[in-house]
This record gives C-alpha cells, sequence and structure tokens, in this order.
C-alpha cells in the first residue's frame, strides 16, 4: 500500500471515528430524551446517583462536553443543585474514558461487518431490529473508524521520518502533553486522540514513554472547549461550570503527575499490551482524579460559588436557553419557560415606560428594540425541542408553553412596534395630551394593571391574577368602546392628526389586551413544572 493511500485511510478513518461520535450523541439524546425526567429524579436524588448520571451522560454522548453542558442547563433550570453537578461533571470524565477500552480491542475484522448489519437493518421495516440497528450505527461507525485508523497507520510504520518525529517525543514530556492537550481542544474529543495513540501504538511507532504525557494532555485539554464557549455566554453557572472543569482537570493532572513520579506507574505500562496502555493510563489518570475530589465536592463547590464571576446579561440574549439541554426535552422546557418569565419582566417596563414613565429614552429605545429578538430566540429554542408524542403526559406541558409563548411574543410586538411609535415619535405630544384627560388616563392605567396581572399569572402561576386580569380586560373593553364612541361624535370625520393617532393607540391597545388575555388563559408554567416535577422526585 503506497503512503498517499494509508495517510488517506488514517485522516478518513479518524474523520469517521468523529462523524461516529456525533451520530452516537444524537442517538442518546433520541433515545434517553423521553426517559431523562425519571431517571434524573431517581439518579440525581444522592450524590453517587449523580455521579452514574454523569457517566450515562458522558457514555452516551462520548463527550464530556456535552455532559457538563447539560449540567449548566439543570442548574440553570434549578433542577440540580451546583454540588451536584460538580459531580456529574467527575462522572462525564469517567464516563466518556470508558470506551477507549472498547478501542483498544481488535475491531478490524468485526466493525466493518456489524456496520454493514447496522445499515441493512434500518432498511427493515419498523420492528426491533431497525429501532437497534438505529441505536448501535453511531457504536459502529466509531469501531470502523478506529479500524481504518489501524488499516492506514500499519503501512507508515516502516517510515523513518515518522518513526523519528515519534521518537523524539519520548524524551519531551512537556511537548507531548501541550500537543496532545491542543489536539484535544481542536478536535473537541479526547477519546479521538486516544484512539490514535492506540493506531500508533499497535503498529509499534508509539514509545511507552509517551503514554502517559498523552493521557494527561487529553484529560486536561478536555477542559478547553467547554471553557472556550464560556468566554463568549453571559450565563454565569456555565462559566463557573467551566472553571470548575479545568480545576478538577488540573488538580487530577498534578496528583497523576506525583503518583507517576513516585510509583513504578511506567514499568507497569509498559507490560501492557501497546493497544491498551493509553486506556490503561488514562483510567489511571481519571479514576485518580475523581477518587480525590469526590469527598470533598460540598467544599468544591462552596469554593467556586465564591469566585467573582457576575452575569454579563443583555436585553436580546437569552439567558437561560442552552442548546446542550435540549436532549432533555423537559429541561429545556423549563429553561424556556425562564426565559419566557425573563421576557415578560421586561415587556411589563417596556409598556409602563412607555405609557406612565417614558425616562430615560435610551432605557425605552433598548427594550423596543431587543425585547423583539428575544421573543424570536424563545420560539426558534422551541422549534428546536422535540414535541412529545401523543400518549407522552409531557405533551400537554409543550403545548401550553408553546401557546403562550405566541401570546406573549404577540404582546411583545404590539407593545414594541405599534405602541412605542405612537407614544413616543412624531405625534406623541398631541397623544400625550389627549391621554392626560381624565377618561384616557384612567384607561391607561388600566391597560397597564391588567398586562400586569396577566404576565404575572404566567410567571407565578396565580390563578386570583389570572382572573383579575379577565375582569380588567372586561373594563377596559368598556373603556375602548366609550373613548371610540367620543372620537366618532363628529360622525366619522377625523380633522386632526391627534385624533387619528387616538384612533390607532385604541386599536393597538385592544390587541394588547387580546394578546393578554390569552396569557392569562394560558396554564402557569412555572407552577406547573414545579408541582409535577416535586410529585416525581
Amino acid at each position: 500500500m503506497s503512503a498517499s493511500l494509508a495517510l488517506t485511510l488514517f485522516i478518513g478513518g479518524l474523520a469517521l471515528f468523529l462523524y461516529g461520535a456525533q451520530v452516537l450523541t444524537e442517538s442518546f439524546r433520541k433515545e434517553f430524551g423521553g426517559k431523562a425526567r425519571n431517571a434524573l429524579a431517581r439518579l440525581t436524588a444522592h450524590r453517587p446517583g449523580a455521579f452514574l448520571f454523569g457517566i450515562l451522560l458522558a457514555g452516551g454522548t462520548q463527550s464530556s462536553s456535552v455532559a457538563t453542558s447539560m449540567a449548566v442547563g439543570l442548574v440553570d433550570a434549578g433542577l440540580l443543585p451546583f454540588a451536584d453537578a460538580l459531580t456529574v461533571l467527575m462522572g462525564a470524565s469517567v464516563g466518556a474514558m470508558a470506551v477507549t477500552f472498547l478501542l483498544g480491542l481488535d475491531w478490524n475484522v468485526f466493525s466493518p461487518l456489524l456496520l454493514a448489519a447496522c445499515v441493512a437493518g434500518r432498511r427493515l421495516p419498523e420492528g426491533r431490529i431497525r429501532t437497534a440497528s438505529e441505536k448501535l450505527l453511531g457504536f459502529f461507525l466509531l469501531l470502523t473508524g478506529m479500524a481504518l485508523l489501524s488499516a492506514g497507520v500499519q503501512p507508515l510504520s516502516g517510515s523513518r521520518f515518522l518513526q523519528d518525529c515519534i521518537g523524539a517525543a519520548e524524551g519531551n514530556f512537556l511537548a507531548v502533553l501541550a500537543i496532545s492537550a491542543a489536539l484535544t481542544a481542536a478536535l473537541q474529543s479526547g477519546n479521538a486522540v486516544v484512539a490514535v495513540s492506540i493506531a500508533l501504538g499497535t503498529a509499534g511507532l508509539f514509545p511507552a514513554g509517551a503514554v502517559f504525557p498523552l493521557v494527561l494532555g487529553t484529560h486536561v485539554g478536555g477542559a478547553a472547549p467547554v471553557l472556550l464557549v464560556s468566554l463568549g455566554t453571559r450565563k454565569r453557572n456555565a462559566r463557573r461550570l467551566a472553571w470548575a472543569n479545568l480545576f478538577y482537570r488540573l488538580s487530577g493532572a498534578a496528583a497523576a503527575s506525583l503518583a507517576w513520579s513516585l510509583l513504578p506507574i511506567g514499568t507497569a505500562l509498559a507490560a501492557i499490551p501497546p493497544s491498551m496502555s493509553p486506556p490503561v493510563a488514562l483510567g489511571f489518570v481519571v479514576g485518580l482524579n475523581a477518587a480525590l475530589v469526590y469527598p470533598f465536592t460540598g467544599t468544591f463547590a462552596r469554593a467556586l460559588e465564591r469566585l467573582p464571576i457576575r452575569e454579563r446579561e443583555t436585553l436580546s440574549e437569552p439567558l437561560y436557553l442552552d442548546e446542550g439541554a435540549l436532549a432533555l426535552p423537559f429541561v429545556a422546557l423549563r429553561l424556556l419557560a425562564r426565559e419566557m418569565a425573563r421576557l415578560a419582566g421586561y415587556a411589563d417596563e417596556l409598556l409602563t415606560r412607555i405609557l406612565l414613565s417614558p425616562e430615560p429614552r435610551g432605557r425605552v429605545e433598548a427594550l423596543r428594540k431587543d425585547l423583539p429578538i428575544l421573543a424570536e430566540s424563545c420560539l426558534d429554542f422551541m422549534f428546536e425541542i422535540p414535541a412529545p408524542p401523543e400518549n407522552d403526559p409531557a405533551r400537554t406541558a409543550y403545548a401550553s408553553v408553546s401557546y403562550a409563548l405566541i401570546a406573549l411574543r404577540s404582546l411583545v410586538w404590539v407593545a414594541a412596534q405599534r405602541l412605542a411609535p405612537l407614544c413616543l415619535g412624531g405625534e406623541c405630544d398631541n397623544l400625550a395630551a389627549r391621554l392626560r384627560e381624565r377618561d384616557w388616563e384612567n384607561s391607561v392605567r388600566r391597560l397597564v394593571r391588567l398586562v400586569g396581572f396577566a404576565l404575572g399569572s404566567f410567571v407565578l402561576g396565580d390563578s386570583d391574577l389570572s382572573r383579575r386580569a379577565l375582569d380588567l380586560a372586561e373594563d377596559f373593553g368598556r373603556d375602548a368602546e366609550s373613548l371610540r364612541s367620543r372620537l366618532l361624535e363628529k360622525g366619522g370625520l377625523f380633522d386632526s392628526r391627534s385624533e387619528v393617532a387616538a384612533w390607532e393607540f385604541l386599536s393597538a391597545a385592544e390587541d394588547l389586551v387580546r394578546a393578554a388575555c390569552e396569557i392569562a388563559r394560558s396554564e402557569s408554567v412555572a407552577g406547573r413544572f414545579g408541582q409535577r416535577w416535586e410529585g416525581s422526585t
């Protein structure tokens, strides 16, 4: 086999390995999402269960970064204490490592055949075989990628240049560690780097002395993807967990390095087959890390909570929506409900400032510009949440959330795009003078109270606020009819811009009231989720 063909096999195998990990993640999300609620309730009721939950998340997604993102979503949703999220993080590092032991086995003959069987099984009619094939496809793609990696490395074993390059790494501990960490960060997969080292070791190209710094680099480098993402987010929990992940892995790397210098670990690794020495070394580092930090999780969490990390909040950017939580639909719904509550608070502020207290104008303009963007972000996130099947109790919650969000979006649009230009635009002085008339002023205050009660009933789950909002809607309807009749006293002749602005104001206000009534009628998101979650635990 030519060197160019071998290199093609190597690169293709690495690409197939990474794609297999992605397919495995998507399959896990689809399969586990509907069952996540009960599993989470059972497992996270105690700390060992949270550790096991982290193992399951990372084992299913083959990415501790994905598992960490899910943990952030659980903390933001109020379903997981921060200390337990750290435990999930520890379990995730163990779960992501576990598959490397499978990679160390010889799958060169069987993995392509098993992949072919999966592809054939997916073409069968609906049934158990097709379902099992869809679930296992990602796993066998990953193993076939490993087989191609090994097949591509074997012909390169005679390359003198490659032997010299890899041989130089044996005596340079820090260089191997740095390169391994950088590759892990670039590929966003420590297992891919370990897979390459296994393939090189099987071909006799990877020196035993470079195994330990390589796995140390993959362990530390695994914190990079989450840390880099956290730098661009305004979520305090995301940034706090990202730093926790880094400190956790650095402490493990330091402890493992100390153990390496004191114990004959290198001699033990040399006696292990080359294909298994990277998984064993990684297992030692990850296991030692978890064993040392796990007993002090509470202390670790309290120390991290003292970090001076503030929430860098902007109006248009979602604070709670996290794509990583989409693997757990009920968590995603809860995060969406919290973001909608945040949007509702800003919508109430916008309306109050437009009608009663327009200063400072900069704040009003920011609300006008950013709230519709935030509403659209909520809508896009809702579309990404998998709709539960008809027999799933969560379907009712999904329907209620979507109904309330559509009404809230309409309310924001009317306030920002119709009322704000009328009350703050070119005719604002004439309209403001009319709104200061007693009848108009009373109607405006009733409108503000109505919307406040409707939004409050949604956020707090208060049926009394809902009833009061609907009662005020009836009163406002009568007020609007009376005010409209006064505008028509001239027989429908509008001879001033003030009258036209007043008519448009009433029209926009009535649309606002309709949206507020829909929100008041919607089932309380906060109350519903809280009760059901507490009942499930």
